[in-house]
């Protein structure tokens, strides 16, 4: 939580013991506290509106570094009908992806890297005071991989943190043979031999260096990403490339 949020909550609390103390006194100074509550509140979400016009800024300039294509909210989705159907874009509701790098666009795999968020509504119930859904907005960078001829296993790396269900027809696979994988992560597959086989060399010594991704793969695409992260510009290009190694590995 940032300063300015923590303090106008902050506020907020000294503004009810206050009242509740000197009710004689309670008009001018709930005023003039929520007024300063107000403003800061005005300045956070100004700040935050600032850094998102700065991380487009520089995603496009890293575009054009890249010979990439960008488009800040895109009115068609890069992914096929095969990514569709890979578990994080099934999360949620409300969804968005925005911030988007096209590259290799002649070339196979058709690489393509953006911000992706959702919405998922706050177990715990409504906001005490206005009765309203509390909603939280999850934000992840997504490096996403369409092919043209061959297909990728249905499989799905995550972190050992990620405690979620497996998708569809998806299984649980052990890697009893690799500690150092698995302290790192889960692997659920529909078919667990062709994940043992696909796991087996370049792509899980890949996984074990770089701890924390998420790999989702399933016919025509693949999708690696770090969840809840957005990953800063600069690091942008050396997550486009270990998603491609990621992926050239898993196909061979």
């Amino acid at each position: 939580m940032t300063v300015a949020l923590s303090s106008a909550i902050l506020l907020f609390v000294l503004t009810q013991a206050h009242h509740h103390h000197h009710p004689e006194r309670h008009s001018g100074s709930q005023v003039l506290l929520a007024l300063v509550g107000l403003v800061l509140v005005v300045l956070f979400l100004g700040g935050k509106a600032a850094l998102a016009v700065t991380r487009t800024r520089d995603l496009e300039r890293l575009a054009g570094t890249l010979g990439a294509s960008f488009v800040v909210e895109p009115r068609e989705s890069p992914l096929s009908p095969d990514a569709h159907e890979l578990q994080l874009f099934q999360l949620g509701i409300l969804p968005r992806l925005e911030n988007l790098l096209s590259l290799n666009a002649a070339s196979d795999p058709v690489v393509s890297c953006f911000d992706y968020s959702y919405v998922l509504r706050n177990e715990l119930g409504p906001n005490p005071r206005t009765g309203a859904p509390v909603d939280n907005r999850l934000a992840q960078t997504v490096v996403a991989l369409r092919s043209g001829g061959a297909r990728w296993p249905s499989l799905k790396v995550a972190g050992r943190a990620w405690l979620g269900e497996p998708a569809g027809s998806q299984q649980e696979v052990s890697f009893e043979d690799a500690p150092d994988f698995s302290r790192h992560y889960r692997v659920f597959a529909e078919d667990q031999e062709r994940a043992l086989e696909a796991l087996s060399g370049e792509a899980r010594t890949l996984l074990e260096q770089s701890p924390g991704l998420t790999v989702e793969a399933g016919g025509d695409s693949l999708i690696v990403y770090r969840p809840f992260k957005l990953c800063p510009p600069g690091e942008v290009s050396e997550l486009i490339r270990l998603a491609e190694r990621v992926a050239a590995a898993l196909k061979a």
